[in-house]
């Protein structure tokens, strides 16, 4: 993962004004447990050939003690990532790490980042923090700062946006600004639309945006695929030097596992009855560390209530037996709770739950059928009533009626007329 980032996620970004003076700045990410604070940097101005120090305070956020702390700093001028072993940190607890490097003096003026990672022995690599570290220009006074945003996430054969902002720092307007987008990852990501965007001027401290799509092949394996941004722009009709940054575009893969469970077994027993649940691959992809565990209120779980399966290939399933005992008034019937946890070829952790009704209400005579055993009740099938024997929509018994009046009239006219005569 390191390694995938410091290909990356090292960049170029974009030309420094001589008048501002430079300041680092963090963007945070908890999500690791770990914060940094208290950031130094000397010099305060950093120019090509400078030797930098970079000093900060690592401090553990979780409540629990962090174990074998270890610190991977990726600075974009040192070939290798610089590591650090903290040993264990309580919680709250702050560590100093100091972090050394030159600047080449072939190195662009512009914004570089400074990538924090960290992680226990009990947890994955993290991000920390960004640190932005400018490089000046001193013989320059414009400088435009670009800027990619997507917050989306990707899988294979989707379209993302990408929109690009450019910031002008600079005291003068930055002219005939070019945004192109030069895809190096073969035919994985593809431009949807134009690749290059015309902008006529920026003022100065003012920004401007342009939207850019990207497509994803279908084929795409999960990973990260590069595009590389370059930027010219004119200051009192003089080309500037071009603006290159690289970033990353985190494809991941579709996942989806699919939860049955057949209570075919169940019944409003009192006693126990069982109910087996298959978790399958239904997704683009294999997964691994598939964890399955159930609970109930209604319920009492005996003998296995949780299994670890490991890995799910694709369109492979895999099955749990429960057996059930009815808790306190639960009379057979309530519902069991299922949990699957899993991971993706990113390392990314799922999870899916499924809420399961085993037995059914019966009717109010009591003598009501379970669906879930699929039983159909004796007066309906396939949600019609019964019918029973007719004439032209007529019962046999009305149409038996009907004749027996006509045929006593009929008699009974012809009795009248030989009686007259």
């Amino acid at each position: 993962m390191v390694c995938a980032w410091a290909l990356l996620l090292i960049a170029y970004a974009a030309l420094a004004d001589a008048a501002t003076y430079n300041v680092t700045r963090i963007a945070g990410s908890y999500e690791s447990g770990f914060t940094i604070n208290d950031l130094q940097q000397a010099p305060d101005r950093v120019y090509p050939g400078d030797e930098v120090r970079l000093q900060f305070d690592l401090e553990n956020l979780a409540t629990v003690t962090a174990e074998n702390v270890e610190v991977n700093v990726l600075v974009p001028f040192i070939s290798q990532t610089s590591n650090y072993f903290l040993d264990d940190m309580a919680s709250g607890a702050k560590k100093r790490i100091v972090v050394n490097f030159n600047i080449p003096n072939s190195t662009k003026p512009g914004a570089y980042t400074i990538y924090v990672y960290a992680a226990g022995s009990q947890g994955v690599d993290a991000q920390v923090a960004e640190i932005l570290l400018t490089i000046n220009e001193p013989l320059l006074s414009n400088a435009l700062i670009a800027t990619v945003e997507s917050g989306v996430r990707v899988f294979a054969g989707d379209a993302v946006n990408l929109p690009v902002t450019l910031e002008n720092v600079g005291s003068r307007n930055a002219d005939d600004v070019i945004i192109q987008m030069q895809y190096t990852s073969g035919n994985v990501l593809l431009p949807i639309g134009s690749d290059r965007m015309h902008i006529e001027s920026i003022q100065a401290d003012s920004s401007s945006k342009v939207d850019f799509k990207t497509g994803i092949s279908p084929s795409a394996e999960p990973g990260y695929y590069p595009i590389t941004l370059l930027v010219t722009y004119k200051v009192d009709k003089v080309l500037q030097p071009t603006i290159t940054q690289t970033f990353g575009i985190k494809v991941e893969s579709k996942t989806d596992l699919l939860l049955t469970a057949d209570t075919s077994t169940a019944s409003t027993s009192t006693t126990s009855q069982n109910v087996v649940v298959t978790v399958a691959n239904v997704g683009d992809t294999p997964v691994r560390g598939v964890y399955v565990s159930a609970e109930s209120s209604d319920f009492r779980i005996t003998g296995t209530s949780e299994k670890f399966f490991g890995t799910l290939n694709l369109d492979d399933s895999v099955t749990m037996s429960l057996t059930l005992v009815p808790r306190g008034g639960a009379q057979g019937s309530g519902k069991i709770n299922v949990e699957v946890s899993y991971k993706d070829s990113l390392n990314v952790e799922h999870t899916q739950k499924k809420e399961i009704e085993v037995g059914a209400s019966t009717s109010a005579s009591g003598t009501g059928n379970s669906l879930q055993n699929g039983a159909i009740g004796s007066t309906q099938r396939f949600g019609r009533t019964s019918q029973q024997f007719t004439i032209l929509g007529q019962q046999p018994v009305v149409i038996g009626g009907a004749v027996a009046v006509l045929l006593v009239a009929l008699f009974g006219y012809k009795w009248y007329k030989r009686r007259h005569k």
